[in-house]
């Protein structure tokens, strides 16, 4: 049952961007954070595909059991994705958006953010903290503008400063910077987080910019799951 599941996943995620009229995705994802549209896009193609077959249930913002933390607080979480049969989840996703430019920030530092790492390992730690033996992911997206906006359009960009002062970044470039964050993120997390899936989408272009779109599939493995 859960194969399947994470069949229509990769499925769903490789034509992600076929869901959004054109140029679209550009436009939300040059403007703002694209984490909502995105995730709403991908449970609306999940729950397309499975229809009400078995019974099961795409759900956005899952309420999961509360959990006490580290300091004895009741934490109350919402899984960003879940799908679920008879009410418990058959999978679990997080989604966390960031900038191309995040990737390679402060390259030559002596402690460089590797943003969202330490986002993402709060992601995992809640995902292990949820009591289920479903399967659980963080899905990374990473806003990729391949030139500089126009000095006009800067009002409209909020990341217009962060763009300008790293382009150009070249593929091998985002590739490794992707490879340095996916290292920090592990060792923020402690935890192995394998890439299970990846790809690029082109959103098509926004206030003169080609846009595009990488993402990354990162399993939490269900053996380090407390």
């Amino acid at each position: 049952m859960v194969e399947d599941v994470i069949y229509a996943l990769e499925g769903c995620l490789k034509n992600l961007g076929q869901q959004f009229k054109s140029n679209r995705l550009a436009y939300l994802s040059l403007t703002s954070k694209n984490e909502r549209e995105l995730c709403g896009l991908l449970a609306h193609c999940l729950q397309r595909k499975f229809g009400l077959d078995g019974g099961r249930l795409v759900v956005r913002e899952w309420a999961a059991e509360p959990y006490l933390d580290e300091d004895g607080k009741i934490k109350n979480p919402r899984i960003d994705i879940a799908v679920l049969k008879g009410g418990e989840p058959l999978v679990m996703i997080e989604a966390k958006a960031a900038m191309s430019f995040n990737l390679v920030e402060n390259w030559g530092g002596m402690r460089p953010r590797c943003y969202p790492s330490a986002e993402v390992s709060k992601d995992v730690e809640k995902l292990k903290r949820v009591a289920h033996s479903s399967d659980s992911y963080v899905l990374t997206f990473f806003t990729h503008a391949h030139c500089v906006p126009c000095e006009e359009h800067r009002e409209g960009i909020p990341y217009f400063d962060g763009i300008n002062k790293h382009s150009p970044i070249t593929e091998g470039c985002l590739m490794d910077g992707f490879k340095r964050f996916h290292e920090a993120a592990e060792c923020k997390a402690q935890s192995c987080l394998p890439v299970v899936y990846n790809g690029q989408i082109h959103a098509g272009k926004a206030l003169h910019v080609d846009v595009s779109v990488y993402w990354w599939l990162l399993e939490v493995p269900f053996d380090s799951k407390e």
